[in-house]
C-alpha cells in the first residue's frame, strides 16, 4: 500500500476546486511570487516581533534568554491553524496569514535563542535560505525544471532525485575547506 499525503493529493485538489467553485487553472509564476512575497513580509515582521519579545538576562555572568509567556499558546494556535488550512480550502486566505503570523513569531523567538548561543548563525541561515529560494525560483521560471503531472505524482522519479540531491547541496553550504 502506497502512503499518500492527506492534504496534497489529486482527490483533495479536486474537492477543493468543487468546494470553491473555481475553474481549474494553473498558477502563474508572478501570482505565486506576489503571494509568497506578501506572506514572507508578514513572517519577517512577526519574526522581528518574536525576536524583540525574548528577554536577555545575566545569570552568574552568563547571558540567558527568557521565553515570552505566550510562546506555547502561539505554538498550539499555529499548529491548529496549519491543520485547518490543510483541509479547509475556502479558509486559505485567512489561515495562510494567521499561520505566517504564528510561524514568524515562533521563528523570531527560536532565532533569538540560537543567536545568543551561536553568534552569527541566524544571518548565515537567512542568507542560505534566500539563496536556495532564488535558485529554485530561477529554475522554475526559466523552465529548467518543468512541473508536469508526472513530476508531481513521481511518475519519472524526478522529485526523488531532487530530494536525494538536496541534502548534499545544503551540506555544501556549511562545508569548510
Amino acid at each position: 500500500m502506497a502512503l499518500e499525503n492527506l492534504a496534497l493529493n489529486l482527490r483533495s485538489f479536486r474537492r477543493g476546486i468543487e468546494e470553491t467553485g473555481a475553474e481549474p487553472r494553473g498558477m502563474s509564476a508572478s501570482g505565486t511570487c506576489a503571494i509568497a512575497g506578501l506572506l514572507l513580509a508578514i513572517v519577517v515582521a512577526a519574526a522581528a516581533f518574536g525576536w524583540s519579545q525574548v528577554e536577555i538576562v545575566s545569570v552568574g555572568g552568563r547571558k540567558e534568554a527568557l521565553t515570552p509567556a505566550w510562546t506555547w499558546l502561539a505554538f498550539l494556535v499555529t499548529f491548529v491553524v496549519a491543520i485547518v488550512g490543510a483541509f479547509a480550502y475556502r479558509a486559505a486566505p485567512i489561515t495562510s496569514v494567521l499561520y505566517a503570523l504564528g510561524e514568524g513569531s515562533l521563528l523570531g523567538i527560536a532565532s533569538r535563542y540560537y543567536d545568543l548561543r551561536f553568534d552569527g548563525i541566524v544571518a548565515q541561515a537567512l542568507l542560505a535560505t534566500l539563496c536556495i529560494f532564488v535558485a529554485v525560483y530561477l529554475l522554475y521560471s526559466l523552465r529548467v525544471v518543468k512541473v508536469t503531472s508526472r513530476f508531481v505524482t513521481g511518475g519519472h522519479g524526478g522529485h526523488r532525485r531532487f530530494r536525494a540531491a538536496l541534502p548534499g547541496g545544503v551540506a555544501a553550504l556549511f562545508a569548510r575547506g
